[in-house]
């Protein structure tokens, strides 16, 4: 599918952010009811900023593997159309 970990150690973490909770509590509200949607947070100083809603990962820009996409279509349930082209 898609793997870019070469440019990182074997063994990697990070702390886990200020905040997380809430960002996650936040970000579920905001997107409810949506199919697919990233929401961004700012956590400066202990306060969280919104900072957008994205409908397509990598700005729709990345190409996967017709195996990748099978993947990741398997993850989500869209709607059925409710208008007709």
């Amino acid at each position: 599918m898609w793997k870019n970990t070469d440019h990182y150690p074997a063994i990697f973490t990070l702390p886990r952010p200020q905040g997380l909770d809430k960002m996650l509590e936040l970000a579920g509200r905001i997107g409810q009811g949506e199919p697919h949607v990233r929401v961004d947070f700012y956590n400066v100083d202990g306060h969280i900023y919104f900072g957008e809603i994205t409908y397509f990962s990598f700005s729709g820009y990345f190409h996967f593997t017709p195996e990748g996409n099978r993947i990741l279509g398997s993850h989500i349930s869209l709607p059925e159309k409710s208008y007709k082209p």
